[in-house]
């Protein structure tokens, strides 16, 4: 008894897929979900409120595409470890050495 299931190729013209897609496609992108207009004097709320907002977080910096990408990246292992690191640091103050600014961490 075979298990393994038989593959039957199927010989569909190219342009007959090309066409089958296309149609798919269109069905698809007539259909909108969202239909909306905002009014301008929402486009200017919201442009201010985030004028404010940075404003209110002058840390806030832009980096190029390169900076971002030499930056570390923390997957879940790592955020696991620094949380851990960051709780054995405040139920264990005397852990870290004097010099370390354990204000700066908890920020």
């Amino acid at each position: 008894m075979n298990l393994i299931p038989r593959i039957h190729k199927v010989n569909i013209p190219e342009d007959e897929v090309k066409k089958q897609l296309s149609t798919k496609i269109k069905k698809n992108m007539n259909k909108s979900p969202i239909s909306f207009v905002m009014p301008q004097a929402d486009i200017d709320a919201v442009k201010s409120a985030i004028k404010i907002i940075e404003s209110k977080m002058p840390f806030l910096i832009s980096l190029s595409n390169d900076e971002r990408a030499k930056m570390m990246k923390l997957g879940p292992k790592s955020v696991d470890f620094a949380q851990e690191a960051y709780n054995a640091s405040v139920n264990f103050p005397g852990i870290l050495p004097p010099a370390f600014d354990k204000v700066e961490y908890v920020k």
